[in-house]
């Protein structure tokens, strides 16, 4: 079993005439559709509302094939939203997520047990680590420590989002951190220059390989 850990966002994306088409997205939710596509078995670990857009949203995992069974509901909160503008070719993002109920989604450690229970594969992201802060950030590590002990293996695609963080050196921490618990690396050179400053991709794997 494949456990993608992360975020599902409402995407608006222009339709024309002014109207825009509903879908839902985010960077580890679409890793695992392209699995399920495969015919790889998947499960996504999250956290929605309890709202008729987030029964929408459970429903299109079910129908893309992904197992649902350990998304939670949070009567407070909802799904983060973003719209995308185009200007020619160029498509521009704006967010909505401070109230997103995925920012909760590793408050609980009973919860992430239970989500990653069987993983073969647990795959994260650097915008999953951005969102549920410090504390949920520590949940996630020990819960993939006990994970790995398990026979489940890490993937890790930091995906930085620099405003997504407070400042770099919290970005680095985290990334240091969760490293440490990482089998799988999928870095992007870019990314890892502009926050650590390596100056060539052999650095990069350098660094990583230090850090185990």
């Amino acid at each position: 079993m494949i456990v993608g850990v992360g975020e599902a966002m409402v995407e608006f994306a222009p339709a024309g005439a002014g109207l825009y088409a509903r879908a839902f997205a985010g960077d580890a939710l679409n890793t695992l559709w392209y699995l399920a596509r495969l015919g790889a078995p998947a499960r996504f670990l999250t956290r929605v509302g309890a709202d008729a857009l987030s029964d929408g949203f459970v429903a299109f995992l079910q129908e893309s094939g992904i197992d649902a069974s350990v998304v939670s509901r949070d009567a407070e909160r909802t799904m983060g939203l973003y719209l995308i503008e185009l200007d020619g070719a160029e498509r521009r993002f704006l967010y909505w997520r401070d109230s997103s109920a995925a920012r909760r989604l590793a408050d609980d450690p009973e919860r992430l047990d239970a989500g990653l229970a069987g993983a073969t594969l647990v795959h994260v992201t650097g915008i999953t680590l951005a969102i549920v802060g410090a504390e949920g950030r520590r949940n996630l590590v020990a819960a993939l420590e006990r994970a790995r002990k398990k026979g489940a293996k890490v993937s890790f695609d930091p995906n930085l989002r620099r405003r997504l963080w407070p400042d770099e050196a919290a970005a680095r921490e985290a990334q240091t951190a969760f490293y440490a618990v990482t089998d799988i690396a999928l870095p992007s050179f870019d990314d890892e220059a502009a926050l650590w400053g390596d100056a060539t991709p052999q650095a990069t794997a350098a660094r990583l390989a230090a850090l185990g």
